[in-house]
């Protein structure tokens, strides 16, 4: 899951970077930069329950390491995971633009935020299993 992050996170970083140019330093890289956390650390443990339950290490000119129904299930559920770490955030920002209530945010993006933590974390508990038969079965 770790190495996944890091990963994405160069993605995230490099948003930041372009995003700080653009807009300069304000509110909105810090709901950028939170949300994204978040939605990394969701993306991350999805990934790594998804990829643990339909592992596929067959031998063949193209290895796919993915069920093709994994990769089917791990896409929808992406999306779903996606849409609920930043709905917080699209809130805060039709209330914000329809009402003019700016109160909501800065709480946003700290609750997508923990609803990614959280969803990464449930997707790294369900994973640990299916790593661990996997690891059972390789040859000592």
């Amino acid at each position: 899951m770790l190495f996944t992050f890091l990963i994405a996170l160069i993605g995230l970083s490099i948003g930041a970077v372009v995003a700080s140019f653009l807009g300069g330093l304000s509110t909105g890289l810090l709901i950028y930069l939170a949300a994204g956390f978040g939605l990394l650390l969701a993306e991350s443990g999805l990934g790594l329950a998804v990829g643990a339950r339909y592992a596929d290490f067959a031998e063949g000119p193209r290895p796919r390491f993915v069920t093709v129904t994994g990769a089917i299930i791990g896409s929808f559920t992406g999306m779903l995971v996606m849409a609920i770490v930043l709905a917080p955030v699209l809130v805060s920002f039709i209330l914000s633009f329809a009402f003019g209530n700016q109160s909501f945010t800065l709480i946003a993006p700290v609750i997508s935020g923990v609803l990614g933590v959280s969803i990464g974390w449930i997707g790294y508990k369900l994973s640990l299993g299916p790593v661990g038969e996997i690891l059972s079965e390789l040859p000592a």
